[in-house]
């Protein structure tokens, strides 16, 4: 049983209700690896709040994630082009231009960024970590301090602590992403993705037993996380439970 390890991800708080609980879904079928099912959330938002920056981000994200980077650009740029006062989509330009080594033409994507950006948004400092740590090519230590100056905003987000582990996770750095999934998962404890990366930490270093304890926090948090089990699965077939694997 294959999975990936870390999966970027930026938690967004969006203004209208209804339009957040949609797109947390998509975030979540992203968190869950069912790709597909994100792809038509984030295309179908696209099309029905045309207006809104954070749809054109999420799926451009979608498409980094899944290595498509040239439909990724086109995305951020519809999205420029329909919410030109949105920083989010800049954010995305330049982590793609990060990912070419193209650092001179990231920087201008992130000051315009900064320009359109409250200095008060927690999710901007989010975002711009995520640009670092999901890039191509990594730059923990730089999506570190990006989370160092959301913390100086409020320590009560657990997106940004999820932001912390990841950037931790793209240096290798396990310890500080488990400290920094256990912080998210206090604060929220309705989510489920912090415990299982921490299970699929344990997993990895083959510590079953420790697996075990966070894959079950994650599945008491939400039984509707589908890798979950397949997690689980894997956890009790290293562990010569077979029946409980099945």
């Amino acid at each position: 049983m294959k999975k990936k390890l870390i999966l970027p991800v930026a938690f967004i708080m969006a203004a209208n209700f209804l339009i957040a609980q949609t797109l947390q879904q998509g975030v979540k079928q992203m968190q869950m690896e069912n790709y597909q099912s994100a792809m038509k959330i984030f295309k179908h938002l696209v099309t029905a709040e045309s207006l809104n920056a954070d749809n054109y981000y999420q799926l451009g994200n979608l498409y980094c994630t899944l290595g498509k980077f040239d439909s990724a650009k086109i995305i951020y740029n519809q999205g420029i082009t329909n919410a030109p006062k949105s920083y989010k989509n800049y954010i995305g330009l330049g982590k793609i231009l990060l990912g070419e080594n193209k650092s001179d033409e990231a920087m201008a994507q992130f000051a315009k960024a900064k320009s359109l950006a409250s200095a008060k948004d927690i999710n901007y400092y989010i975002d711009m970590a995520d640009a670092y740590s999901s890039a191509k090519t990594p730059t923990g230590s730089e999506a570190v301090n990006w989370c160092k100056k959301g913390e100086e905003i409020t320590t009560k987000e657990p997106g940004l602590y999820i932001a912390y582990a990841l950037a931790y996770l793209s240096m290798n750095q396990t310890g500080n992403a488990v400290t920094n999934f256990e912080n998210a998962a206090r604060l929220d404890a309705t989510l489920a993705y912090p415990n299982e990366q921490i299970g699929q930490i344990w997993l990895s270093a083959k510590n079953y037993q420790q697996a075990l304890e966070y894959l079950t926090k994650a599945k008491n948090s939400d039984s509707t996380f589908a890798t979950i089990y397949r997690d689980l699965a894997e956890t009790y077939y290293n562990m010569n439970k077979v029946d409980d694997a099945t």
